[in-house]
């Protein structure tokens, strides 16, 4: 009889428990669709690029308070206003409207727009004829309007009779179905980001601009289940166990650590394509030094065995590749944080300057032997040199 209680008491607590994290994963479904739903410019604002926000790249013409004026085409015939933004995912947008003043039947209208993926390769389409006011298209149903939009615009072809004033372009969200929703959930926790510079300090749980970070949505799923089992199973009829709310958080946690144990073997999988079979040397060449790392190499050949002092000079001290510079010298004593050369009281003959380039504040003497940036002269001999790249200076005695 004991043991017939106990069992029903955890088929119970495993019935309630089944409950309240299926109700949880309704209840969060039918939040986001309504969320979503709502048209919440958070999601996906309404982007209006108006006369302060555009630019001519084709053509001549003045800005006015109105909007962008083209008087003029240019040699090619070509007139075309474009303004950058920040990047939207493309599959949000599903509307283009513009205000134009000035267009006859003559002239040619098209939407222009570029991708974060290739920039310099605009995209066309072809717009209906129309002589002014606002016209609202579906450039979704383009095969290129994909991805990451950095940049919109509107080009004319045709002569040019009357002035033509763009008052505006803009993109407006469409509204989400059920499917894109579960599209949209299933790429951001499927989403990796391999290796990064910032892997070893940081973990993005989610790409940029991501409708379902997960670790909100675990956190928002665990809330809505504690609730409904506390309303399953009211304390106030007597409080047994934290278990069923533990088992809750358990799960989240669960599911948030399996999503990082196939990031981490994502990584692993990368790392072994690229490294296997390589020997130190080799590695740096396959990775992300790779472009830096023959140059250093060449560098530490004319270096002196002993370690020796050499000062980092870059355009950026904080830069990658200076950080970098430092750990391939390694153990040679190098010194970061210089975007000129130093004091001459902070050098001595037989010290080393490695100039990275591009450097706009050291310029080198041949004829003197004379490192120069602003008031300080270093007497200075050329040890290697690599235009692309870089140049190795060895200081000498009277510097």
């Amino acid at each position: 009889m004991k043991e017939s209680r106990h069992l029903q008491s955890w088929l119970r607590l495993a019935g309630g428990l089944l409950a309240a994290a299926l109700g949880a994963t309704l209840l969060l479904g039918l939040a986001l669709w309504l969320f979503y739903r709502s048209g919440d410019p958070l999601v996906a604002p309404t982007v209006t690029l108006s006369g302060a926000d555009l630019h001519l790249t084709g053509g001549e013409g003045r800005r006015t308070p109105e909007g962008i004026e083209i008087q003029r085409p240019g040699s090619d015939g070509i007139l075309m206003v474009q303004g950058a933004m920040r990047a939207l995912e493309a599959e949000r947008y599903g509307h283009l409207s513009w205000e134009l003043e000035g267009l006859t039947q003559e002239q040619k209208l098209r939407f222009v727009w570029a991708t974060a993926a290739h920039p310099g390769t605009p995209r066309v389409r072809v717009l209906p004829a129309v002589t002014q006011g606002t016209v609202r298209l579906d450039p979704s149903t383009e095969s290129d309007w994909k991805g990451q939009i950095v940049a919109v615009g509107l080009a004319l072809m045709g002569p040019l009779q009357t002035p033509i004033l763009i008052r505006r372009i803009q993109l407006e969200p469409r509204s989400p179905t059920p499917l894109m929703l579960v599209k949209a959930l299933a790429e951001d926790w499927m989403h990796r980001d391999g290796w990064t510079g910032r892997s070893i300090n940081f973990h993005r749980d989610a790409p940029r601009n991501a409708l379902f970070p997960p670790v909100l949505l675990v956190a928002i799923w665990i809330g809505l289940g504690t609730l409904l089992y506390a309303l399953v199973n009211p304390p106030w009829r007597g409080f047994r166990t934290p278990t069923p709310y533990a088992l809750l958080w358990l799960l989240g946690w669960l599911a948030l650590d399996l999503r990082w144990q196939s990031d981490l073997s994502e990584r692993l999988r990368l790392t072994q394509t690229r490294y296997t079979g390589l020997d130190a040397s080799a590695r740096h060449l396959a990775g992300p030094d790779r472009d830096l790392f023959p140059f250093l190499q060449e560098v530490r050949r004319h270096l002196r065995p002993m370690p020796a002092r050499v000062f980092i000079i870059g355009s950026d001290p904080n830069a990658y590749a200076v950080g970098r510079t430092r750990y391939h010298l390694l153990p040679h004593n190098a010194y970061l944080g210089l975007s000129a050369l130093p004091e001459r009281s902070q050098v001595r003959a037989g010290d080393y300057l490695l100039i990275l380039s591009p450097s706009r504040k050291v310029r080198y003497d041949r004829e003197r032997r004379l490192l120069i940036s602003g008031q300080t002269r270093l007497t200075a001999t050329l040890v290697h040199a690599l235009t692309a790249q870089g140049a190795l200076f060895r200081v000498e005695e009277g510097a």
